[in-house]
């Protein structure tokens, strides 16, 4: 009978205690442990080998590392003449039988694999870490040479980052009826046929598949081989156009839960064809995120779905995309809000709605922030991300109703716009922050256009209330007097004490990096640029000032 001696039980029944926590589904990997820890977990004894293995090929961003499985005789890596600092792999002969034995070994362990990746970041130092590129050559040979059976059998999710059209063919290699998981990113260079006709071929070869990125242009009939996939739940989706007829396919897909499209083109996405097409569409949808949408139509995909169900709701609005019957107005946008209030749920829900196109926003197109009100019912927000095509006129009043209403946000953006407008629309100061800083306790993130001007108590700037959470503060094209750059940074100091590197941001875009080299008439923005520009540069001297007072006192 083996033994095996431990001298420092401590470490070692805690990594056995990590190794059964992350053998259960869903698998996972601690970073804690760090792979030399698991290594040698692997060699101590039978009861901790395969245990330990799993984790370490649970999760596989470099390809090359399973082939180097191999023996040493079958493959050399060399750089690249055109790039120094890349290696590839590449056979030096043909493969045999008596080659795949180790290979076969450790490729039944791997659940995630990422073919293709250029490099790659570690959370534990954060530089780039360049792989090893797998030659077209290797390709082949695997394709020629495996042995009967699937490559990868117990392969569950597959990230393919090949962009070159002559190497997506070995993608086969990888795909069997058990793969749940497909990422294909980057691909270029196949012709719509080839990619029909690929989709088609993973209908049948990948029934049960319920994730499916496409980083690709999808043409109309991919998307109709994609809607064949009646398993699917996550879909991400890049399309060259998207009709009512399309959406309707999708609608179908009775066990989506998570759909993500972006279409160059959307045609005829109105509530009348939509209705027309399918009366109980997205019956399992709770995650929604629709790019380059106008808000007309926005609003009629809403209330097609309205069923209450959607926890997450992302909108890139595209203020250029033509409409049916009006531009964006007070009126569509209202009209919009309320179609959230319809088909969101009040229980859980995640709101983003943004502009795609960055474009000039005009005096006449703005909005009280009062039409915002009826969000107030959902009680659980804790994301707000709320900048559309058109100037939400904000004040303090609204902003302590929402700190009252929302105690759990994490991220709260409205109105960030980025043109410069009279002073009177600006309508929150600095002591309508407080409120914020007081109610929300799990803060990381503000940015609202303020008026920077207002009286501060020297002495007491924030009535003593800080929000060590928020690490963030985007304040765009806020107002602020020049003469007051120090007590507005002292201010922001004391309410938040803890923002991070580059945290705070005012007058940062590419307008404001402009403004010096314009007409004379911008001298006043040019003046308050510069003013935001010396409270950043303030704002860390003071917090630093504040943590060692903190200290002095606790001592």
């Amino acid at each position: 009978m083996s033994r095996v001696l431990v001298t420092t039980q401590g470490p070692v029944i805690r990594a056995w205690e990590i190794i059964k926590v992350s053998t259960r589904p869903p698998y996972r990997q601690d970073a804690s442990m760090g792979k030399k820890t698991l290594a040698a977990l692997a060699t101590t004894c039978h009861a901790f080998h395969d245990p330990a293995l799993d984790i370490l090929w649970f999760e596989q961003e470099d390809f090359s590392a399973l082939l180097k499985c191999t023996p040493s005789d079958l493959w050399n890596e060399s750089k690249l003449q055109s790039d120094s600092t890349r290696l590839t792999l590449r056979f030096r002969r043909s493969m045999l039988p008596e080659d795949w034995t180790k290979f076969l070994r450790y490729a039944s362990r791997v659940r995630v694999l990422h073919v293709g990746v250029p490099f790659l970041i570690p959370k534990v130092t954060p530089r780039f870490v360049e792989l090893t590129e797998v030659d077209i050559q290797v390709f082949r040979c695997l394709s020629l040479y495996r042995p009967s059976g699937v490559l990868l059998p117990n392969l569950r999710r597959l990230h393919w980052h090949y962009p070159r059209d002559q190497i997506f063919p070995y993608i086969h290699l990888f795909l069997h009826s058990s793969l749940s998981g497909l990422d294909l990113l980057g691909v270029v260079g196949i012709s719509e046929e080839e990619e029909t006709l690929f989709l088609r071929r993973l209908v049948t070869a990948v029934p049960t598949l319920v994730r499916l990125l496409n980083a690709c242009t999808v043409s109309v009939m991919g998307l109709r081989q994609i809607c064949r996939m009646r398993h699917l739940r996550d879909i991400t989706l890049s399309l060259s156009s998207l009709s009512a007829t399309d959406l309707a396919l999708l609608a179908g897909l009775s066990s989506l839960t998570r759909l993500s499209i972006r279409a160059q083109q959307y045609q005829d996405i109105t509530g009348q064809r939509l209705s027309s097409l399918c009366s109980e569409p997205f019956v399992a949808l709770r995650h929604l995120t629709a790019d380059g949408l106008n808000l007309e139509s926005c609003s009629a995909l809403l209330r097609w779905i309205s069923s209450s169900h959607l926890q997450e709701l992302v909108f890139d609005i595209d203020p250029t995309a033509p409409v049916s019957t009006a531009p964006v107005s007070t009126i569509s946008f209202e009209g919009f809000i309320d179609a959230v209030v319809q088909s969101c749920s009040h229980t859980s829900l995640s709101l983003q709605i943004t502009e795609s196109v960055p474009a000039p926003t005009f005096p006449e197109l703005r909005i009280q922030a009062t039409s915002l009100r009826p969000l107030l019912a959902f009680t659980n927000l804790a994301t707000v991300v709320i900048d559309p095509p058109i100037f939400i006129v904000m004040d303090n009043s609204i902003l302590k109703e929402m700190a009252l209403a929302w105690p759990d946000i994490e991220m709260l953006l409205i109105g960030l716009e980025r043109r410069s407008l009279p002073v009177q629309e600006y309508g929150v100061t600095l002591q309508g922050l407080i409120p914020l800083a007081e109610h929300y306790p799990r803060l990381k993130g503000l940015g609202v256009v303020l008026h920077a001007t207002a009286e501060i108590d020297e002495e007491e700037p924030a009535n003593g209330i800080s929000a060590s959470s928020v690490d963030s503060l985007q304040f765009a094209r806020s107002t602020i007097a020049p003469g007051r750059v120090m007590e507005v940074a002292a201010y922001l100091s004391a309410l938040f004490p803890k923002l991070g590197h580059r945290g705070l941001s005012a007058w940062d875009d590419e307008s404001a990096e402009r403004l010096d080299v314009e007409v004379a008439e911008e001298m006043d923005d040019c003046e308050i640029r510069d003013a935001w520009r010396e409270v950043r540069r303030a704002y860390p001297v003071f917090a630093m000032v504040r943590e060692q007072e903190r200290r002095r006192q606790q001592k």
